[in-house]
Order: structure tokens, then C-alpha cells, then sequence
């Protein structure tokens, strides 16, 4: 979070085991460079919780769907324990290194992140020969509970993908922080715009003569022009060095000042403004946020003059979407749950809209009649908040619509008070199609399947059920007495989708529907295969 000498910082860290440690009870070793001091006890924790969520847009920033271009899930460590500090292993001296008991394992090619309170080192020590490409690095093992090594860094970790060099630390920081303000979050691939980004202000507690270098968080690129590029708002003090160069390194994301004869004046207040392309989701393998370093090139300390961290807005995009049943048996009756986080609010009279495929328009819900003044049957919903659901709104409703088409939608809304943005559980009770059906791969669909699973967040106009304020430009409804369904001749689709959607939509394979095994049972293992396999049938133990 910050790279000035002496800071207290919060260090996030990012690994993929080779081997992993598929027994209990092992550790994973933090090495940095001296002068680190992680505190004893050290404090660890998981990263925030948006980047464990599970992202699935229907398309990337390229317009190739996620699943095709391998954006990784990262996964919290499986209880962690103690964190305590140790001297260095004999497989990399030197350095600060301290250890987390792990009571869970690794698991091979999963990737995993945490973040460890640290304060940075107060100084270089330049005396003892330190050079920072050499001296500078950060390393991870992996031991098993005997201390034996399982896995490890070779080389330093990288301070960014694609970087090729560790965190460094800088002189000072900033005197005020910096604010990045976006016009729009919603993703490139959505909303086929560039967003606005202004930072301001930008005040440096000392006067730095060096080169500038600003890596956007990863998946973000920079798109603008010379005269796109404005260097004072609203009166503040010219930008040093004018236009920035695009890309440097190669990098989508990273624009430099490269020049080092740059001034940036000492409590003046800079502030710039340009275009970037948001991506369709926020990254979940490096920091969500703009690092700024004056001096980035400069091969001694005093060179490396200034830095800041500016965290950036959240992605307007629906995320963590997953169904989860007590059965896909045909004809079973069946608890459905539902989850899925909103990054913004749904306003009063928009509704939050699950898009299912034709293959279950046979599934029965459960259904309660509302109001007697309107012949629309409504399906039952709770929440389930010991799923760690937020409380759904007192006027929360569910309504079924059925398009001719065959697919099916359910609505759910709160004309009154809206949907506030956050996670949300949600249980329904059906009764499954007798109707068996698979789900083969199709790359071309949304989801990678054939049958995808849909949600969509929207605004009144946007939305099926017609807000008083809105041109009555959506196909109108039919009721059928036969079924007592609302039929709609099409879905609404009213172009550009993006204006009347509140979050990018999100997409997952719909579960097949299948036939019931004939048996199944827990095997009564002899105690050597229990040992063998990490079973244990004891009370409250692992297993």
C-alpha cells in the first residue's frame, strides 16, 4: 500500500504452488529484504473479499469470453495460523523471513492470496554494498509439518504481472492523497466508451527533478490521443512534461514521463486528466489500484524519490454468480440457491432479472398469490443469511415471466425502496422438469455452454415491468389464464444495452437436469486406508 522508507504497510501477496502440501499442518515461509520487520507476532489475513469473488462476463475486453482467455480465481488459504518470525532457511539466507502455520493444505496449481502487515525498512544500507536489483527481493516457501521444503521462489516475486522487477521503496510519499476520479466503471466490452479519469490533486511533500511512471490497475489500458491528454483542471499548475508516453514497457496499463529533467514543485498542486478502457472485471491477481513512482529508473535510493498508491473504484460488474441445489434429479423437489453480488444499487422500480434457459421452463416454483387485484402468480423467495446474505428490502417480490420463446425470467424487485448493492443469498423451492437434460460445451455461448444461467441488474426503463416515467417502448404483456403467466412475444432488448443495465451481466453454466443413480454409499474404510487418505471420523476433526 505504500513505498516510502519507514511506512507501515500492508504487503498482498499472490503464488500458485508447484507441489502444494496436500497434508495438514504445514507452513508458508515469508521472506523479504532486511530491514523488514513483519512484527512478532507477525499479523497475516485475507485480501479483501472482491478478489475471491468469482467473475464470469459474458465477454472479455478483447470480445473473447473469460473462460478462453484463463483470468485466474484466487482462493483464500485454508485457516491460517500463528505467524511468527525465524531465521532464514539454509535454502535462502539472509533477509527477513517469518512463518504462518497453515492448518489446511496446498493444493497443486491452485492460486492463492493474503496480505501481511509489515513496516517497510527505514533506510538502504548502502555501506554493506546493497544494490537493489540484487538485494531487493521478496521469496515464498512451502514446508510440510516437519519443516521439510515442499516449494519455493527462485527468483524475487514480481511487484506487478509482467513488471519483471520487485516492490521498491522511495523516498517520501505524497503530502495529500491522491484522488482518481473515473466518469464511468462500467466495463470497455459493455459500454463501447472511454472513461474519463482525472487525478487531483497531486502535491509532493519535496521537490523531485526525475522521470514519472503510472501503472494502471492490470486488465486497464490507456487509450488517448496528445490532445486528449489535459495537463491543468481548473486552473492548477501545468503537468510536468506534457503528454505521456503510451504503454511503456509494452504494458496496456503503464504510461511514462521517461525524461528525468521533469521539476515537480514541492506543495504545488498538479492534477491531470485523460481516457482509459475499464475491463470487464477488476484483477484478482495484483492490486486494484494506480501506483505512481517518480524516479522509477533510477538505479540508487536517492533517485528513487517519490511514490503513492491510489486505490481504484470497483468495476461495474456483477460478480460471484453460482446456483447451488440439493438435486438435479428429473421430477425431485429440490431447494435452489442463488448467489450473487451487485456493485450498484438498484433503484426503485429496477429490477434485478435471473434469464433462464428453455430447458427448465418446466420447473414448477412455488408460488403465493400477492395481490388479488393483479392475476400474476409470485414465486416465494427467502434469504438466506447464513449464507452471508444481506437482508432483502420489506417489499422485495419475485415474479415469474415467460417468454414465447420458451426461456424463463425471474424478476425480482422492490418498487419502493429498490435493491441496495451487496451480496445477496437467495432460496428458492422448485420442483424439477421430468425432462432429463445435458449441458454439452459450446464456446460461442456466454457461459461456454449450451444452457447459461443470466443475471441483469437494471434500471425502471430497462426492465420488464413498466415504470410510469418510461415511453412504453417495451413489447406489452398478455396474460394466460391457463397458466397464469405473464407472456411476453419477445424480450426486451433495446439498444444500447448498456444504458439501461446498472452492472455489466454475468453468465454461468446452467446444471443439467439427470436421472437418479441407482446407489450410493460412504465406504467404511479399514483404519490403514482412513491413515492413508486423511480421513478422520472423530467429533469436530478434519477429515
Amino acid at each position: 500500500n505504500y513505498f516510502h522508507l519507514g511506512a507501515r504497510n500492508k504487503l498482498q501477496i499472490w503464488f500458485r504452488p508447484d507441489l502444494g502440501n496436500h497434508e495438514r499442518d504445514g507452513f508458508l515461509g515469508i521472506q523479504g529484504p532486511a530491514g523488514f520487520d513483519f512484527g512478532d507476532p507477525c499479523v497475516v489475513r485475507d485480501l479483501p473479499q472482491s478478489y475471491y469473488s468469482i467473475y464470469s462476463p459474458p465477454f472479455g475486453g478483447s470480445g473473447i469470453a473469460p473462460w478462453k482467455t484463463g483470468a485466474p480465481r484466487i482462493f483464500p488459504i485454508e485457516d491460517l495460523g500463528d505467524c511468527s518470525p525465524q531465521p532464514s532457511p539454509s535454502w535462502s539466507r539472509g533477509g527477513s523471513y517469518v512463518t504462518v502455520r497453515v492448518h489446511g493444505s496446498f493444493l497443486r496449481e491452485r492460486q492463492y492470496g493474503l496480505e501481511i502487515d509489515v513496516v517497510n525498512t527505514p533506510e538502504y544500507d548502502w555501506a554493506s554494498g546493497f544494490e537493489i536489483e540484487v538485494g531487493w527481493t521478496f521469496k515464498l516457501s512451502i514446508t510440510d509439518s516437519q519443516g521439510y521444503g515442499r516449494d519455493g521462489t527462485y527468483t524475487t516475486g514480481e511487484f506487478f504481472p509482467k513488471a519483471n522487477h520487485s516492490p521498491t521503496l522511495y523516498a517520501t510519499g505524497v503530502r495529500r492523497p491522491i484522488r482518481a476520479l473515473l466518469d464511468e466503471m462500467q466495463p470497455f466490452a459493455f459500454r463501447p466508451y472511454l472513461t474519463r479519469l482525472e487525478f487531483n490533486p497531486i502535491i509532493l511533500n519535496i521537490t523531485v527533478t526525475s522521470s514519472l511512471r503510472i501503472t494502471a490497475p492490470e486488465g486497464y489500458e490507456w487509450s488517448f490521443s496528445e490532445a486528449d491528454f489535459l495537463s491543468t483542471i481548473n486552473g492548477s499548475v501545468a503537468f510536468p512534461g506534457g503528454s505521456p508516453t503510451l504503454h511503456v514497457d509494452g504494458r496496456l496499463n503503464v504510461i511514462g514521463w521517461q525524461t528525468e529533467n521533469n521539476v515537480y514543485q514541492a506543495n504545488v498542486s498538479y492534477a491531470f486528466a485523460t481516457f482509459v478502457k475499464i475491463p470487464s472485471m477488476p484483477p484478482t491477481a495484483s492490486g486494484n489500484a494506480f501506483f505512481f513512482e517518480w524516479g522509477f529508473n533510477a538505479s540508487s535510493g536517492t533517485g528513487r524519490a517519490a511514490a503513492a498508491r491510489v486505490p481504484a473504484p470497483q468495476v461495474r460488474a456483477l460478480r460471484d454468480l453460482r446456483f447451488e441445489t440439493t438435486s438435479t434429479v428429473q421430477g425431485d423437489r429440490a431447494r435452489v440457491w442463488l448467489w450473487i453480488e451487485t456493485v450498484t444499487d438498484v433503484s426503485p422500480n429496477g429490477t434485478l432479472e435471473i434469464q433462464i434457459p428453455s430447458m427448465y421452463n418446466k420447473t414448477l416454483f412455488q408460488n403465493v398469490t400477492i395481490n388479488y387485484d393483479e392475476p400474476s402468480l409470485f414465486c416465494v423467495v427467502l434469504p438466506v443469511e447464513e449464507y452471508g446474505s444481506l437482508p432483502v428490502p420489506a417489499d422485495f417480490l419475485c415474479q415469474r415471466v415467460t417468454f414465447l420463446g420458451g426461456d424463463v425470467r425471474l424478476v425480482l424487485f422492490a418498487n419502493v425502496t429498490g435493491i441496495p448493492a451487496g451480496r445477496y443469498v437467495i432460496e428458492f423451492n422448485v420442483t424439477n422438469t421430468e425432462t432429463v437434460a445435458s449441458n454439452p460445451i459450446l464456446l460461442s455461448s456466454p457461459c461456454g455452454r449450451q444452457a447459461c444461467v443470466s443475471v441483469h441488474s437494471k434500471d425502471p426503463c430497462g426492465s420488464n415491468r413498466l415504470a410510469p416515467q418510461c415511453p412504453p417502448q417495451i413489447p406489452l404483456p398478455e396474460f394466460n389464464f391457463t397458466s397464469g403467466e405473464w407472456l411476453f412475444a419477445q424480450q426486451a432488448t433495446r439498444e444500447p444495452q448498456w444504458k439501461w443495465e446498472k452492472d455489466y451481466w454475468t453468465a454461468i453454466p446452467a446444471l443439467s437436469i439427470t436421472r437418479p443413480m441407482l446407489f450410493a454409499e460412504i465406504m467404511n474404510n479399514s483404519l490403514d486406508e482412513k491413515l492413508a487418505i486423511g480421513r478422520d471420523d472423530r467429533p469436530l476433526r478434519r477429515s
